[in-house]
């Protein structure tokens, strides 16, 4: 699983806000294409996936602001680990739900 991590959009940013996803949890995307848009207080940014593979999970939804260096997204490299990792959150949200 690749941790996509926020960059920083300009010299010296902190944080930034998500603009947009340009795909959902579960497609299929593609290195160097636009994943996402960042706004920081310097700039508005288009980010590229780093990797091909699978939207597996959304950290930081549009709206929401971003820390630089933290994740803001996983990207799963295969169809089987993007399947692992859906299993393993169905399963974490039962067990929640057993201990509620």
């Amino acid at each position: 699983m690749y941790h996509y991590i926020l960059p920083d959009a300009g010299e010296g940013t902190h944080e930034s806000a998500i603009m947009s996803w340009n795909a959902s949890v579960g497609d299929k995307i593609v290195e160097d294409v636009t994943l996402l848009e960042i706004e920081s207080d310097k700039a508005v940014v288009e980010l590229p996936s780093p990797i091909s593979g699978y939207l597996a999970k959304i950290y930081v939804e549009a709206g929401d602001i971003g820390i630089v260096g933290q994740p803001i997204a996983d990207i799963a490299e295969t169809e089987e680990e993007l399947t692992h990792e859906r299993a393993m959150l169905v399963k974490d949200s039962e067990q929640r739900a057993k201990e509620e």
